[in-house]
């Protein structure tokens, strides 16, 4: 049985577990976490070995390692990860269900060289060599990240953390940083998640500039159909698209909607929406939709042409106007 400790990080060890940390160099201590960890931790359930590992996201992916913890075989998912998961190629989950998938749809050349052997799996090639690419298994947006956090950029250019994703996943969603999560010119499966407030939008857009904030769209929804998850806290959903040197898409002389043209064959599918919380961001004015309730879901259209824009799951009521931006065109309803 070969043990492996690559996904282990020592600093995020230590200061989840201050007595493990407090008797580092002792004489009665160890010579740092990982010893402890390959000795004793792995053994005593202690899960936070990595912001890359999620002991509740690998027992739920797989049931038969859940099974075997429940019997007592295992003391934990991650006593299996180290001792055989790894090696049998399973991954860990990072940050959200089904990361692994993400990471292979966004980068072919990791398919490529996870199809012939050269990582035992996407997690191998992510834990190795990924990271330190700036590569992340989520559609968070990196570029929006850094370019709104320049103590973030500077950390990453010196070395204190591999990327702007690194940072959110281990500080930044507990900080109250916003963060953007956006998609690609098909059809995307975008979920957030973090502890602070999030903009998803299932589009793809560059952006060129900071101050002020502007952009460049790289397609307008037209053809796709995107699922958009929120998380437990406030999400806004953009659906329209406008900017101005504050927020983000708010205020532009020519705001763009989206999923517009196709009819039904392009909308965005909305899950883990919380009324009167979460927020869905749209071009125009609340006269020009309209909103229907059928089969358990809200189903929101362009008035004149019945242009299906969204469909907003285990909502049956009509959303009210949240606030407006007149100079910028948009508005946001909850």
């Amino acid at each position: 049985m070969a043990l492996r400790f690559d996904f282990f990080d020592e600093a995020y060890y230590l200061s989840s577990y201050p007595d493990i940390n407090a008797g580092v160099n002792t004489s009665q201590g160890f010579l740092s976490g990982l010893q402890h960890f390959e000795r004793y931790g792995r053994f005593e359930g202690r899960v936070l070995a990595s912001p890359y590992y999620n002991e509740d996201l690998y027992l739920t992916k797989y049931p038969d390692v859940a099974a075997a913890v429940q019997s007592g075989v295992f003391t934990s998912g991650i006593q299996h990860f180290t001792e055989f998961g790894y090696d049998e190629r399973r991954s860990a989950d990072v940050a959200i269900p089904g990361s692994g998938d993400v990471y292979l749809r966004k980068y072919p050349d990791v398919a490529a060289a996870v199809g012939v052997g050269t990582y035992k799996s996407w997690y191998d090639h992510f834990i190795k060599a990924g990271r330190f690419e700036g590569r992340s298994p989520t559609y968070f947006n990196e570029q929006d990240y850094i370019i709104l956090n320049p103590d973030v950029a500077e950390a990453v250019r010196n070395g204190s953390f591999t990327s702007g994703f690194d940072h959110y996943v281990r500080f930044g969603q507990r900080e109250n940083r916003l963060a953007f999560f956006s998609g690609t010119g098909g059809s995307d499966v975008i979920t957030s998640f973090g502890e602070s407030p999030t903009q998803l939008t299932g589009v793809d857009y560059e952006t060129l500039a900071s101050s002020p904030f502007d952009y460049r769209i790289r397609s307008n929804g037209r053809g796709e159909i995107d699922t958009l998850i929120g998380s437990e806290v406030r999400d806004d959903f953009l659906l329209g698209l406008s900017t101005d040197e504050v927020d983000i898409f708010q205020m532009n002389s020519n705001p763009i909607q989206l999923y517009v043209g196709g009819r039904a064959a392009d909308y965005a599918f909305i899950r883990n929406f919380a009324k009167g919380v979460d927020t869905i961001q749209l071009v125009g004015s609340i006269e020009n939709y309209a909103q229907e309730a059928a089969n358990g879901n809200l189903s929101i259209f362009t008035r004149t042409d019945r242009d299906l824009v969204a469909v907003v799951e285990g909502i049956t009521t009509p959303l009210s106007l949240e606030s407006a931006y007149p100079e910028g065109g948009t508005f946001q309803i909850s």
